[in-house]
């Protein structure tokens, strides 16, 4: 049995600009049921599609900062790890691996 199908208006939905600007999340609009969708004609499924789409695009910065933090973070922990590893053959004294933990 088909999930029941909710109706959905073709004006632009406004972006969820709370949400990304550190505030509570907007409630999703309510969806169609997939079997709805695949029974709509090809501009309105095109049409349904880049809805969605303009849902999910506040997100694309956050994944990305996100992402780039993420990569910030592994380069620091190889240069800390590759300094410990100098400093137990003898090659950094503890005073340069103090001045560079401290340098960021």
């Amino acid at each position: 049995m088909s999930q029941q199908s909710v109706g959905h208006s073709s004006a632009a939905l406004p972006a969820p600009s709370s949400a990304s600007a550190g505030g509570p999340p907007l409630p999703l609009p309510p969806m169609m049921s997939f079997d709805d969708f695949q029974r709509l004609p090809s501009d309105r499924q095109s049409e349904e599609i880049f809805r969605l789409l303009s849902l999910l695009t506040p997100f694309a910065s956050e994944v990305s900062s996100l992402r780039s933090s993420v990569e910030s973070c592994l380069n620091r922990l190889g240069e800390v790890e590759m300094l410990q590893r100098h400093q137990q053959m003898g090659q950094v004294r503890k005073w340069d691996f103090f001045i560079f933990l401290n340098s960021c």
